[in-house]
């Protein structure tokens, strides 16, 4: 059996990016010479590549490689007993072509024996992205938007953005499409995180990571104090207070504690609570001073840096007596009866009126 006739061993081509792996789509496998002058269409980045050949195991062969600007003369021949590899640097459309022929352990060529070709279409990475911004910033989330990277081929452009605590082991991706704008949520307050993102075109092109920019979410501020403090309707054993409204700055519900007291006393009274900046308070007594206070709390239980106070701030009316009645007149005068009218009294409390005579 001449050496032409002899079953091949599997062979193998595989091309590698340095430094990182490139997909499936790089290799092809030899298993019989029939397969010879096989080619493969190859869509890569620019760069610089390894194409290896496997031609096959304990084989002295000869490996003469070309690519497109080579014409017809090797870019680097070698004889080989396992296998070899060339590389280029890959900046245009082309193709790349191993010849590989038999020899022995003399270096005698033997005859032709298989040609690997790639048919090579560049692809051009998109550019990067622009640095994220935040137009938006909450305690635990933050909204992210990006400038649009540009594609010469026009494809599709997809970004991804990540995030990470910047005292961390590690990104978190969350978000992979062609928007460009997305929200980061699960944040911890008050917190730094870095954050970047890159653009894809879907053919293995890849901008890289634009340079980190950092966000702080919001930290849990308390209400501000609520306003100055005022009064109506004050009566007897009654009174309405007002306040001016608190404000939070991280959008909590806010709501009002309250207390009173009469003017002078050691302690205050309980503590009441309203979502309202005015109170009815009833039951006091009659030409009393009381103090009154009020401070604010967000639904997160932080209460504001002060309150709102005056001592005293009303004192409820006296009980006032009646005026005295009119003058004494009298009608209808007969031997047995009379008529006696007076003028009416007045009730500076607005108590009901009975006379006496």
């Amino acid at each position: 059996m001449s050496i032409l006739q002899k079953p091949l061993a599997k062979r193998i081509i595989a091309v590698s990016l340095l430094g990182l792996s490139i997909s499936a789509r790089a290799e092809r496998t030899f298993t019989h010479p029939a397969e010879d002058n096989g080619t493969k269409p190859l869509t890569l980045t620019a760069g610089s590549y390894k194409f290896t050949a496997d031609a096959e195991p304990n084989g002295y062969h000869w490996v003469e490689w070309y690519n497109t600007y080579s014409g017809g003369t090797p870019v680097r021949t070698a004889h080989l007993y396992y296998y070899d590899d060339c590389t280029f640097n890959i900046n245009a459309s082309g193709y790349v072509r191993a010849e590989i022929y038999k020899s022995n352990i003399l270096q005698d060529w033997l005859g032709w024996e298989a040609s690997y070709r790639w048919n090579i279409s560049v692809n051009t990475t998109p550019t990067k992205p622009g640095i994220p911004t935040f137009p938006s910033i909450k305690r635990t989330e933050a909204t992210a938007s990006w400038s649009a990277a540009t594609d010469s081929d026009g494809d599709t452009l997809y970004y991804t953005i990540q995030y990470a605590p910047t005292i961390s082991w590690g990104w978190k991706e969350v978000y992979v499409g062609t928007g460009r704008s997305k929200t980061i949520t699960e944040l911890t307050a008050d917190r730094e995180y870095a954050v970047q993102v890159k653009a894809t075109d879907g053919r293995g092109g890849d901008s890289g990571w634009t340079s980190s920019t950092y966000v702080t979410a919001q930290a849990d501020i308390a209400p501000t104090t609520p306003g100055s403090l005022s009064y109506a309707n004050l009566t007897r054993n009654s009174v309405r207070v007002s306040w001016g409204a608190s404000t939070d700055a991280n959008g909590d519900a806010i709501t009002y504690v309250y207390q009173y007291s009469k003017n002078g006393s050691w302690l205050w009274g309980d503590e009441h609570t309203t979502t309202s900046t005015q109170v009815d308070i009833s039951g006091l007594e009659s030409g009393t001073a009381y103090d009154f206070q009020v401070w604010a709390r967000d639904s997160r239980g932080l209460r504001s840096s002060g309150e709102s106070k005056k001592t005293p701030l009303f004192t409820t009316q006296a009980d006032i007596a009646p005026t005295t009645p009119g003058i004494l007149s009298y009608a209808n005068v007969t031997r047995n009866s009379a008529r006696v009218s007076w003028g009416a009294s007045t009730d500076a409390n607005g108590d009901a009126i009975t006379y006496v005579y």
